[in-house]
């Protein structure tokens, strides 16, 4: 089976799983925090074939892949990787002093060197701005990440219905029933914390650079059946109606 794994849709927890069908690492030992970069060697990425091979896998081997509201994930992105950073993940802090950088007016010193304090609206403007020419994965296009105009994939799963989907996953692929998919905690799941969390967030966030996340990632919202309405209440902002 082929799997494209997108970053901030459950990306560790499936690393996790794969390895241990493969066998390769008693799943016991397995630490969530070492998966990326201790056990990603124990799995088979479709770049490491040659061209005539990969052709025959995407013919011939099942595919899968999971989406989520890119609102969300967005978001989801930024409060892992960008929020108080500080010196714990050295790729993130670039992103950080980069944007800092280019948006902020009298940035203090330590902004200009950490990058560890860059605001929401400040990510927003950096990955709808068309200078930014390279997205990191956390937050770039499932359409980019994932090539789904030019991959059949056989199942598209949704985050918002993880459980379920990924229990038919497991099951489709043979997976043994001893296996199954992490339970999300009651906060993951609750609805309205979801809800109170986009809000106090987006709320921030003129909507003027809420037409450009959509114009951004509009392929993202068609293709997978997701609308700004699903996270945000486009009708109480003004500016929204010629949208």
């Amino acid at each position: 089976m082929v799997f494209c794994y997108i970053p901030k849709i459950s990306c560790t927890e499936w690393k996790t799983i794969f390895i241990t069908l493969k066998g390769k690492v008693n799943s016991s030992l397995l630490d969530l925090g070492n998966v990326h970069r201790k056990y990603q060697r124990h799995l088979s990425f479709l770049g490491s074939y040659s061209s005539r091979d990969q052709k025959r896998i995407l013919e011939n081997y099942k595919k899968y892949i999971v989406v989520r509201n890119p609102l969300e994930r967005l978001l989801s992105a930024y409060r892992n990787k960008l929020a108080g950073r500080g010196f714990k993940d050295y790729t993130f802090q670039v992103e950080g002093k980069k944007i800092v950088n280019r948006y902020r007016i009298n940035a203090t010193r330590e902004s200009l060197k950490y990058g560890n304090d860059t605001t929401f609206l400040e990510f927003v403007k950096y990955i709808t701005d068309k200078k930014t020419e390279h997205l990191n994965d956390h937050w770039d296009r499932y359409t980019t990440l994932c090539r789904p105009c030019l991959v059949k994939y056989d199942f598209i799963g949704k985050f918002e219905t993880l459980s379920r989907d990924a229990d038919y996953i497991l099951r489709d692929i043979g997976a043994p029933t001893e296996v199954r998919f992490p339970s999300r905690s009651k906060k993951h799941n609750s609805t309205i914390e979801t809800v109170k969390t986009v809000d106090k967030y987006y709320s921030q966030v003129p909507a003027e650079y809420i037409k450009k996340l959509w114009k951004s990632y509009r392929s993202d919202f068609d293709l997978f059946g997701y609308s700004l309405s699903d996270v945000l209440n486009v009708t109480s902002i003004p500016e929204m109606n010629t949208f």
